[in-house]
């Protein structure tokens, strides 16, 4: 039902276009989290879940969402 639907297609493209995303170089810590350092300008937190799918120095593109004032790759 919902796999043929154009209108949710076209939906799922728009929210895809629209989510915002960045590329950069992972830096893990000891800790189990670390940081997505994009052009040596910004840095964003990855936290523990996430950095158990890449590895340290691994070059990845990642949504940002805000949590708690901050945002998070």
């Amino acid at each position: 039902m919902f796999q043929d639907n154009p209108l949710l297609a076209q939906l799922k493209q728009q929210l895809h276009s629209q989510t915002p995303r960045v590329e950069g170089v992972v830096k893990g810590t000891e800790k189990g989290f670390g940081f997505l350092e994009v052009d040596g300008q910004k840095s964003y937190f990855i936290p523990p879940p996430y950095m158990k799918k890449v590895m340290h120095g691994d070059r990845i593109i990642a949504t940002l969402h805000t949590e708690k004032e901050r945002e998070i790759a």
